[in-house]
């Protein structure tokens, strides 16, 4: 049996790229979980419950920003998350089995404050309902199976989603709505692996995923939450998105060398997406538009992951890796938002001193991304080159000192993915950048 207690506060943290800064985030988890295992028994595996409860207090504010003295902004924010999982394991001659079912809950309040000091609404104030109450619970039934016959080795799994949702406070645009949303979503997947030489091995799997819309695409109500400055604004009837997939796996071994290729090719229906919805208007001064969560359409999605190692002599290794992703809707072939570029990365590491200190160089080259939503207000994001290193030396049993340097040649860069930063507030500057060289010591005990 095992029980754990975590609790983390921040306070005063600032986000550059956001019209409000971070003053109060208070998180509080508890877990507890039993597991059992038969000491002789040839037909049951293990069985495992297991339990969660968490807790977050948030709070953001303007009181350290320019815009104070026009206006006075609080956004308040309580999330509650709590769960119930078990698990069983059975064996049986040819393979082995899996059932777990669970039950999750989540609860999210919270409302915007807004005290005009200044302008035509001097004097007034203003409430937002953010988060509308809203409540999400999810009943999961899962089966698997993994069965062998010779050199094959087959895959089958199957899940069975119960999704609802409410709200307890709708909020006004919702007032005469139907805000209830209740999904049945079955999911399967199979996969079969073989070797095909005395070197390499191939497999092959296909599945059907279903997933409801969270509690954000359903009922975010006039936050800034992406990575632009709109505003979003969720869909209680979004229909739940569904991702078909078929991937084919090859892993090879020659000595030294190892090689692991994926190829994927995918096609998602209800693509869930935060499209402009010109017949919203912000809440905010400073946001340009709202974006509605909405079910887009079909995404056809192609692409690869491969990794390449070699053991170098003496304890030495090289790594070599590389992705990529090339995603379109299926209904005007415009590439879909959000999609990171191809990416390659190459580490060197070793051991020295019998094992007791390991050195490791990394160079990671990100390519340009020019397939971009401009609907979605997406731009084109440079490529870039980052090198990494860092040394971790064992000192005593239990104790590590690491320390290395992060982006040594002190590249100003930033991922496609980062938020991107309202001209309202840094004019000129459009994406968040990454931060530049930077030294770093840690030290890590282990009781």
């Amino acid at each position: 049996m095992t029980a754990g207690w975590s609790q983390s506060f921040i306070r005063d943290a600032d986000f550059p790229a956001l019209g409000m800064d971070m003053a109060i985030d208070d998180t509080y988890k508890f877990k507890a979980g039993y597991n059992w295992s038969p000491a002789q028994n040839e037909k049951l595996a293990f069985v495992k419950v297991n339990g969660y409860w968490s807790l977050v207090d948030h709070e953001m504010n303007n009181h350290n920003r320019p815009a104070f003295s026009m206006m006075d902004a609080v956004a308040l924010a309580e999330t509650e998350t709590y769960g119930l999982h078990a698990k069983v394991k059975g064996l049986y001659n040819s393979g082995s089995y899996t059932f777990t079912a669970g039950l999750d809950q989540q609860d999210v309040s919270g409302t915007r404050f807004v005290d005009f000091k200044m302008g035509p609404r001097a004097g007034n104030s203003m409430e937002v309902n953010l988060w509308q109450d809203a409540a999400i619970t999810n009943i999961g039934l899962y089966g698997g199976l993994e069965h062998f016959v010779g050199e094959y080795t087959f895959t089958l799994g199957s899940r069975l989603d119960m999704n609802s949702a409410d709200s307890n406070d709708p909020a006004p645009r919702f007032q005469n709505a139907d805000v209830n949303s209740n999904h049945l979503n079955f999911s399967i997947s199979g996969g079969i692996t073989r070797p095909i030489s005395a070197n390499t091995t191939a497999g092959l799997y296909i599945g059907r995923g279903v997933r409801s819309p969270d509690i954000t695409e359903r009922f975010i109500n006039f936050l800034t939450i992406g990575r632009d400055s709109y505003e979003y604004a969720g869909n209680p009837q979004l229909d739940p998105e569904a991702n078909n997939q078929l991937d084919l796996v090859l892993t090879s071994g020659f000595g030294r060398f190892g090689l692991e290729t994926t190829v994927f090719g995918s096609l998602m229906t209800n693509y869930i997406s935060a499209v402009v919805a010109p017949d919203l208007q912000p809440v905010g001064m400073s946001a340009p538009g709202v974006r509605e969560f909405q079910n887009r359409g079909e995404v056809i999605s192609t692409g690869f992951e491969l990794s390449a190692s070699y053991q170098l002599p003496s304890s030495w290794f090289i790594n070599v890796s590389g992705s990529y992703t090339h995603a379109e809707y299926r209904d005007d072939n415009t590439p879909v938002a959000e999609i990171p570029p191809l990416e390659t990365k190459v580490t060197l590491g070793g051991a020295l001193f019998s094992g007791t200190m390991m050195p490791e160089l990394s160079v990671r080259k990100v390519y340009e991304q020019n397939r971009i939503d401009e609907s979605f207000g997406e731009t084109e994001t440079p490529g870039f080159w980052l090198a990494d290193a860092h040394v971790n030396a064992r000192l005593f049993d239990g104790v590590r000192l690491t320390g290395g340097v992060r982006n040594i040649f002190d590249e100003a860069y930033y991922e496609h993915l980062n938020r991107q930063i309202n001209p309202a507030f840094e004019p000129g500057q459009r994406s968040l950048l990454e931060p530049g060289r930077r030294v770093f010591l840690e030290l890590n005990v282990q009781f």
